[in-house]
């Protein structure tokens, strides 16, 4: 996958340093009885265990939680090299580029067995993520899964935030399929 990503870039004269990647669900390893526990836990909504107003995830949940991406930081490693693969570490993260700010929020952080819907971002690691961003730039999210794909609290806060930070785009691609849309007339959502 790496030679054909770097022959794409190659053609369409892209550099790998414009080529910016997001986990999807294909880049998790949905088992493991740690993971599956702290999902579980996560997205209870009958429990205080996580709350979106809040947002707060623990370093150490957010540790097993990126656990089952292993693969993923490998192949980011050997395509992108290993200081910007290190990014990857975080829950979110920032880059920015000569024009705009592009913000790889990974959605896949409790997609496990039996979560394939009704996700959480961890509200308070997205504020620190956009903290990153150069606010005189415009502000392009990037993420695998859709705004709808939210946990429907998850949802409010997540809207909430991004636009009192301004956020212009959100660019995800789970559904395969070409949409263009007003997220509630204050941002514009772009599913591939």
């Amino acid at each position: 996958a790496s030679d054909y990503i770097r022959q794409l870039c190659t053609a369409s004269k892209t550099s790998l340093e414009h080529l910016f990647i997001v986990p999807g669900n294909h880049d998790v390893e949905r088992g493991g009885d740690d993971r599956t526990k702290i999902i579980d836990r996560i997205t209870d909504w009958k429990t205080d265990y996580y709350k979106s107003n809040d947002g707060a995830i623990s370093s150490s949940d957010f540790e097993v939680l990126k656990s089952g991406q292993t693969s993923f930081h490998s192949f980011v490693s050997e395509l992108l090299g290993t200081d910007r693969a290190k990014r990857y570490s975080a829950p979110h993260f920032s880059v920015q580029t000569e024009h705009f700010n592009v913000l790889h929020l990974d959605t896949t952080l409790t997609y496990g067995n039996g979560h394939d819907r009704d996700f959480i971002i961890g509200t308070q690691a997205l504020l620190d993520a956009l903290d990153e961003c150069d606010p005189n730039m415009p502000t392009i999210l990037l993420t695998h899964y859709s705004f709808d794909f939210l946990m429907m609290n998850e949802r409010d806060q997540v809207e909430t935030i991004l636009n009192e930070y301004h956020v212009q785009l959100w660019i995800a691609g789970h559904e395969h399929e070409n949409l263009i849309r007003w997220q509630r007339e204050k941002f514009i959502e772009c599913q591939s």
